[in-house]
């Protein structure tokens, strides 16, 4: 591919950006020429900006992020929190009920639950390390 080097009036930097070439588009009658139907280009202190269609085949460079793929880098923090959570019997017993039935009753008998677990346990609720307590999880492994 060709590239083009672009400059703006007033600057000293010269940018180069990849440009694809493609067939042209054709005209259509009884219409202007493409430059009339185009928006107005706007000039600020010697920089220009032109405005193109959508249609322009000008390729703006643009930088993806790789989507993180795999485990949660925070879930050994998440899991510290809910294990605290577990271990503290200020919240009452935790045999066989989940934590969000726990954290339900702890709140039903003010004993001000952290609201971080319950964030936690709903917005995971389809993961059972999240949804159960340390103690289903270590007899499940048991098993």
């Amino acid at each position: 591919m060709p590239k083009v080097q672009k400059t703006f009036r007033g600057s000293k930097s010269h940018s180069s950006f990849p440009v694809r070439k493609g067939p042209s588009r054709p005209k259509t009658a009884g219409k202007g020429s493409p430059k009339k139907d185009a928006p107005p280009s706007r000039s600020n202190s010697g920089t220009e900006l032109r405005v193109r269609k959508p249609g322009s085949l000008t390729q703006i460079p643009v930088k993806l992020e790789p989507v993180a793929a795999g485990p949660d880098p925070n879930k050994e923090e998440h899991m510290r929190i809910l294990s605290q959570f577990d271990l503290s019997y200020k919240f009452g017993p935790c045999g066989g009920m989940s934590r969000l039935e726990r954290w339900n009753r702890a709140e039903k008998f003010k004993k001000n639950p952290p609201p971080e677990v319950k964030a936690l346990v709903e917005s995971h609720s389809d993961d059972i390390e999240y949804t159960q307590g340390i103690w289903f999880t270590s007899c499940k492994e048991a098993i």
